[in-house]
């Protein structure tokens, strides 16, 4: 069974695979930190967050009921 000793060490592409993953994935979760930490507020309505939470909420769609003589006919 061969040994390594520390200046033995060689990284083959299975370890730079690997060390290409981890720091892809240390990229992701500081960018989910980093967006959470400076996100602003959510806006009035909730959907977005382009508008300030002290604007009035813009209905997107309305919805118009029906008056009773056109149900009927």
């Amino acid at each position: 069974m061969p040994t390594r000793s520390g200046s033995d060490m060689q990284l083959d592409y299975q370890n730079l695979l690997v060390l290409a993953i981890v720091a892809a994935a240390v990229v992701y979760v500081a960018r989910l930190a980093w967006t959470s930490i400076t996100a602003r507020k959510a806006s009035a309505c909730g959907a977005c967050r382009n508008c300030g939470s002290s604007e009035k909420a813009q209905d997107v769609f309305s919805i118009a009921s029906q008056d009773s003589s056109e149900r009927a006919g």
